[in-house]
């Protein structure tokens, strides 16, 4: 049996189609079914971004949760790195973050995090749907057992205590720092902590407005960041993406650095340091071969994963790496938290340049990244299995990488978060990547 509700990165969708009050208190119900199995009383905190439809599923959640034994820990508007530090500080039997990321306001979702902080592995997904495809079989508790409620939104402030405290002795002061918080969950901490640490420090979309999250802002729209810190001459802008696990940064000269460049500063600082554990960084199969040649220059390997920050981190834990991450931003340091922190990400990229006296472009002047073009072609969920089947989708595939043979790369793979069929190709000519992701892109929408 496949888990049917949850993506590559939990459970998303649009509210009111695939995301209902009913759904989220069934998967509260579900998990709290799974934790009571352990003999004890659990205790499940909750954060969310700042979508409208937030208040509406956390009752919901706290419900299913309550209803069938669990107690829970309100934490409020939280980004979604915050989280696996804080379950782990407080003891909770798991952590749910209601968000839907980097997409649209209409949008939301359920992000399950275990004891340990990390993400929850795909058998206990599979438990979780299990549960639900039987959860006649489940009675709420009696009232005399039911879970309580409590809210702690100070909560929030340990995770900024741990991670400043982590980075060790950090002076940003006469730094210049725009933030574009994307109308969500780091409107209010990531200015705090750059503030604590001396830096000058300027937002855009630092609202807890949630119609407005990730709408022509943050890291999937960074436009109006990059035209900001031209004009007003800041040293250095980051995106959030809506929950924060996500970042992207801009130069002074308005130049966008994406993930594999991020990722680029940190290996190059920690490999100096002599704490890049296995001198091994971990992306995924959409990693630029540029990132991976300019590593291998500094005596650096690249192990590549599946797609999705979960993947990434279970091989970072199997074979004990401590830097990975992908080109949309998800950053993870893994002796500083469990996963993708863009917060965190952008706390580290700052101090780094302040130490070395650099700005972001002298960082990463030696990486040269090959032409990528991506496309999402839109798909029902229906469609989406039936694509990677379809003979003539796999023609397209196989004639591109034929034409690009050891030059270049093809990546097509359905979306495990929309309902969309993602096609990613890599070569020396863009014209010709066009060219040939076109084809795909047609052979996929013949697709019925």
């Amino acid at each position: 049996m496949e888990t049917k509700l949850f993506g590559t990165d939990g459970i998303r969708g649009i509210v009111g189609e695939r995301i209902t009050a009913g759904v989220v208190f069934r998967v509260g119900k579900a998990l709290a079914v799974a934790c009571r199995d352990n003999g004890t009383k659990s205790k499940i905190i909750v954060g969310r971004d700042t979508r409208t439809s937030g208040d509406m599923l956390e009752s919901a959640l706290c419900s299913g949760l309550t209803a069938f034994g669990a107690d829970v820990v309100k934490l409020g508007i939280v980004p979604t790195p915050s989280l696996p530090y804080l379950i782990t500080k407080t003891g909770a039997t798991a952590g749910i973050m209601i968000t839907a990321s980097h997409n649209p306001p209409g949008h939301n979702g359920l992000k399950l995090f275990g004891s340990d902080g990390g993400k929850l592995p795909s058998d206990k997904e599979l438990e979780i749907e299990t549960i639900m495809a039987n959860e006649e079989r489940y009675l709420p508790n009696s009232y005399e057992s039911l879970g309580n409620i409590h809210t702690d939104e100070d909560l929030l402030k340990l995770y900024a205590d741990y991670i400043l405290q982590k980075l060790g002795n950090v002076d940003l002061t006469g730094v210049r720092v725009y933030l574009d918080c994307s109308n969500g969950a780091a409107y209010r901490i990531a200015p705090y902590m750059f503030k604590t640490l001396g830096a000058t420090v300027k937002t855009i979309n630092a609202s807890s407005n949630g119609t407005l999250i990730n709408v022509n802002c943050g890291s999937e729209s960074p436009q109006e960041l990059q035209k900001a810190v031209v004009k007003e001459k800041f040293d250095i802008g980051f995106a959030f993406d809506g929950d924060a696990d996500r970042v992207v940064a801009v130069s002074g000269s308005g130049e966008l650095v994406r993930g594999d460049e991020l990722l680029y500063i940190l290996a190059k600082e920690l490999k100096k340091q002599n704490i890049l554990a296995e001198n091994t960084v971990v992306g995924t199969v959409l990693t630029n071969f540029g990132l991976e040649n300019a590593l291998v220059k500094l005596g650096i390997k690249l192990e590549r994963t599946p797609v999705g920050d979960k993947k990434i981190k279970d091989v970072m834990i199997k074979d004990g790496y401590s830097l990975g991450g992908e080109e949309a931003g998800h950053i993870i340091l893994r002796d500083y938290n469990f996963t993708g922190d863009g917060v965190l990400t952008s706390l580290m990229i700052t101090k780094i340049l302040k130490t070395n006296h650099t700005g972001l472009e002298d960082e990463i002047k030696t990486i040269e990244k090959y032409p990528q073009i991506r496309i999402d072609v839109p798909v029902s969920d229906l469609v989406k299995s039936k694509v990677l089947k379809s003979t003539e989708v796999a023609s397209s595939i196989e004639a591109a990488e034929a034409v690009l043979a050891e030059h270049g790369r093809v990546v097509v793979r359905p979306s495990g978060t929309e309902s969309v069929f993602r096609i990613m190709l890599e070569g020396e000519n863009m014209a010709q990547l066009r060219q040939l992701a076109k084809s795909i892109e047609a052979a996929v929408l013949k697709v019925k």
